[in-house]
C-alpha cells in the first residue's frame, strides 16, 4: 500500500485568486437573485431568513444573521421590518426562557416556501 498523500498546498496567490474568483461569482449570484426578488417587494437578506425559517423549527437571532449572512445588528434590523412586515414573529424559546426564536407567520401566504427568483424551481 502506498503510503499517504500529502495534500496539495496552494500558493498565497492561488488562495487570493480563488478568494476574488468566489467573491465575484457570490456577487454576480446575488445581483441575478435580487431582480426578481425586488420585483416581489423582497431582498436577498430576506429571502435568505426565510429560507432558513421556512422549516418551521423556530431559530435565533444568531442562527439566522450567520445564515443569512448578516452582522448581528443589521440581522437585528431585517428582521424587526421582517415583524412588522408580518412575515415573521419572535417568541420565547419554551426550554429557554432567555432565548428567542424567530417563525415563520402562519398567515404569511406561502410559509413553507420562501419567496423564489421567477423561473426558477
Amino acid at each position: 500500500m502506498p503510503p499517504p498523500r500529502e495534500p496539495d498546498t496552494l500558493s498565497a496567490a492561488d488562495i487570493q485568486q480563488l478568494a476574488q474568483l468566489l467573491s465575484r461569482a457570490e456577487r454576480r449570484l446575488t445581483r441575478r437573485l435580487a431582480r426578481p426578488l425586488e420585483e416581489e417587494g423582497a431582498t436577498v437578506e430576506q429571502w435568505r431568513a426565510l429560507v432558513l425559517l421556512a422549516d418551521g423549527a423556530g431559530h435565533t437571532m444568531s442562527e439566522i444573521a450567520e445564515f443569512a449572512l448578516l452582522p448581528s445588528p443589521s440581522n437585528t434590523r431585517l428582521i424587526d421590518r421582517m415583524v412588522a412586515d408580518n412575515l415573521v414573529y419572535r417568541k420565547a424559546d419554551m426550554r429557554d426562557r432567555r432565548r428567542v426564536l424567530v417563525h415563520v407567520d402562519r398567515s404569511w401566504p406561502h410559509p413553507a416556501s420562501p419567496p423564489r427568483p421567477a423561473g426558477r424551481a
